[in-house]
C-alpha cells in the first residue's frame, strides 16, 4: 500500500474499521474504501452493518473473485474507474461482488409462487393434515436499493505513468501485457468497497427501529452452536449470549439497544438453533468416526465377541 495511494480512507484491522466508521462521514455519504485483504472488508462490513442497524446478503460474485491466482491475460488494463480515479497507476479489476439489503429486491419470487401453489394443492387433496398459517406478511422484501459492492483490484506500481497521453496509456499497457505473458509483472492486491449512505436505504425502517427484524448475529450463532453441549435451557443460553454481547463483543463501545434481534434474539429464535445445534451433533460424522475406531478396538480386546455396526450412509448390502 505504500507504493501509490488512492484517494481513500485506509483500513487496517478492526479496531480501526469500526473508528473509521464512527469518525467519518461514511454512514451518511456513499463512499469507496481502499482495504489491503478481505478479512478487512469483513470486519468493515460487520461494524457498517451495527452501526447502521442493517443487514446485507450476497447478490452476485464475480467467479475470478478471491480467485488472485488466476489468470489476468484477459483482463482489460485500467486508468480510470467510477471507484478508481486517475493516478497513474495501471490495475486490472479482477473480479467484483454485490451485497443486497435484506429489504432488497426479491429475486425468489416464481419460486414462492411455486411453493404456494403446491401447499394450496396439499389443502385441496383428500385426507389432508397440512397446516396452514395466516401471515399478514408474508416477506421482508421491500425493494431497497441499498446495496455494498466490492472490488478485487491488481495494481501495477511499477509501470507508473506521471504525465497522462493516449500514447503513454497505450505503450505501458503493452509492457504490462507482455510482463504478464512472461510471468514478471509484479501486482499489488487490494480491495476496494462501496458502502452505501443510509439515504439509499428505501421502503423500510431505519435506525435503532429497524432493530426489531434483524436476524442474530453470527459470532452468536456460532456460540450457541459451542455451548448447546452442555447448556439445554433456553433461560440460560439467554443470560449467556447477554454477557457475550456486553462484555466481549461490545467491551470497548456501546452497546445497542435490547430491541436490536441481532444480538438480543428472543426465546423463540434461541431455542431454534439450539435443537438445531443439537440435531447436526446427534448425526455429526465425527462420533460415528470414533465408533467405528471403539468397535474396532472392542473386537480386538474381545475377539470371542460378536460386533454388528452399519454406519449411517451405506447400504447393508
Amino acid at each position: 500500500m505504500d507504493n501509490i495511494s488512492f484517494s481513500y480512507d485506509k483500513i487496517s484491522g478492526d479496531d480501526k474499521s469500526l473508528s473509521l466508521l464512527q469518525e467519518s462521514n461514511l454512514i451518511n455519504e456513499g463512499k469507496w474504501i481502499c482495504a489491503e485483504s478481505y478479512e478487512e472488508i469483513l470486519a468493515l462490513i460487520q461494524n457498517y452493518e451495527t452501526e447502521t442497524v442493517s443487514k446485507f446478503s450476497c447478490y452476485s460474485a464475480d467467479k475470478n473473485f478471491g480467485n488472485i491466482e488466476a489468470s489476468v491475460k484477459h483482463h482489460k488494463i485500467r486508468w480510470e474507474d467510477d471507484s478508481v480515479p486517475f493516478n497513474g497507476v495501471p490495475f486490472v479489476i479482477v473480479g467484483s461482488k454485490v451485497f443486497d439489503c435484506m429489504h432488497g429486491r426479491d429475486r425468489k419470487v416464481s419460486f414462492k409462487e411455486e411453493y404456494k401453489m403446491r401447499c394450496n394443492d396439499r389443502k385441496v387433496s383428500d385426507h389432508s393434515y397440512f397446516k396452514s398459517y395466516e401471515m399478514i406478511q408474508d416477506a421482508k422484501k421491500f425493494n431497497c436499493s441499498s446495496q455494498i459492492k466490492i472490488k478485487e483490484v491488481l495494481k501495477f506500481p511499477d509501470f507508473k505513468i506521471i504525465e497522462d497521453s493516449k500514447w503513454k496509456r497505450v505503450t505501458s499497457s503493452k509492457k504490462i501485457q507482455e510482463a504478464i505473458s512472461k510471468n514478471e509483472a509484479v501486482g499489488q492486491k487490494i480491495f476496494l468497497i462501496f458502502l452505501p449512505s443510509m439515504s439509499s436505504h428505501t421502503g423500510h425502517f431505519t435506525g435503532n427501529a429497524a432493530g426489531i427484524s434483524q436476524p442474530i448475529d453470527a459470532r452468536l450463532k456460532e456460540e450457541i452452536f459451542t455451548s448447546s453441549e452442555f447448556i439445554t435451557s433456553v433461560d440460560e443460553m439467554r443470560r449467556r449470549l447477554e454477557i457475550i454481547v456486553t462484555r466481549e463483543i461490545f467491551k470497548n463501545s456501546i452497546c445497542p439497544s435490547k430491541s436490536n434481534k441481532r444480538f438480543f434474539p428472543s426465546k423463540k429464535t434461541i431455542r431454534s438453533y439450539t435443537l438445531e445445534a443439537i440435531r447436526k451433533k446427534r448425526y455429526s460424522n465425527i462420533d460415528q468416526e470414533c465408533l467405528i475406531k471403539k468397535v474396532e478396538q472392542w473386537k480386538v480386546e474381545n475377539p470371542h465377541r460378536r460386533f454388528y455396526l452399519r454406519p449411517k450412509g451405506i447400504s447393508e448390502n
